[in-house]
Formats: C-alpha cells, structure tokens, sequence
C-alpha cells in the first residue's frame, strides 16, 4: 500500500486563452485586424435578412453563426490580425464538390474540411471581386442550416 499526498492548491495557468482571442465581441475587436473583422461583418450581412436576422455566438476560437430560428450553426468565422479571415461554411454533402471546383476557378483559397464543409480565406478586397461565387457559397451554407 504506497500513499499519495494531494495538494488542494489551485495555480492559474501562465496564459489565459480568453484574454489571447475573442469570447467576445469586444474580444474578437480588440484582437483581430479591422480587415479581418470587415470580412466577418460583410458575410454576415449576406446572412441576415429583413425576415430572420444572422444569430451570431462569440467563442474564444471562432465565431459561430446561424439565423434566428435555427439550431444548426452552418458558419464559422477566425478573424486574423493579418489582412485575411477564415470562413468555414457548411454546404452539404451534396454541395462541397460544385462549391469547391467553382471558388477554386474563381481564384479563391478553398478547401475541403470535412465531408460537408468548406474553408476559405478570404479578404475584403476578394469578398468585392468575387462576391458572386461567395454569395452563392453562402446561400447554400443558409440552405443546409435550416434545414429546408
């Protein structure tokens, strides 16, 4: 029989990943660039609309979006303190394939994630150049959150 002592002393860890990212509108402010941001705030506006407005969740990784109404996020955003800012949109499985082929034809850094997601690094100045193909991304990423 071998004992151990247990300390009940509790140390903060050296970093705090809350105070590194977001959390936070603030936060994901206060971190990211203002282009980065730009590029989250314009495709969310792609989002919402007069009838169900973009449901938005600060995390300290990423931002999650969703409409009001709907439980299923289908967009996430990593705001970056360069000029470019990650988007992940899930499109459905049906969807990855067409969406890829047309964003790489177009230009545009996109990716496969997962079987039903793509991402992308976008910039403002790519958001305005290719706003069709974005928007069209988009649109299926609003299909396959709710679920219609």
């Amino acid at each position: 029989v071998s004992f151990t002592k247990v300390l009940n002393v509790y140390e903060t860890p050296e970093t705090d990943d809350s105070e590194r990212k977001g959390g936070t509108l603030q936060g994901w402010t206060d971190y990211a660039s203002k282009e980065s941001f730009a590029v989250f705030e314009k495709v969310v506006e792609l989002i919402s609309s007069p009838q169900r407005k973009a449901k938005i969740t600060y995390n300290i990784d990423h931002i999650a979006v969703s409409r009001e109404g709907s439980k299923r996020n289908f967009a996430w955003f990593s705001p970056r303190k360069g000029r470019h800012c990650v988007v992940e949109l899930r499109v459905g499985d049906t969807f990855v394939d067409p969406v890829l082929q047309e964003c790489n034809d177009e230009g545009l850094d996109a990716t496969r994630n997962s079987s039903s997601t793509v991402k992308m690094r976008l910039t403002t100045a790519e958001l305005t150049a290719k706003a069709e193909t974005i928007r069209k991304a988009v649109n299926y990423a609003i299909h396959e959150g709710d679920g219609d």
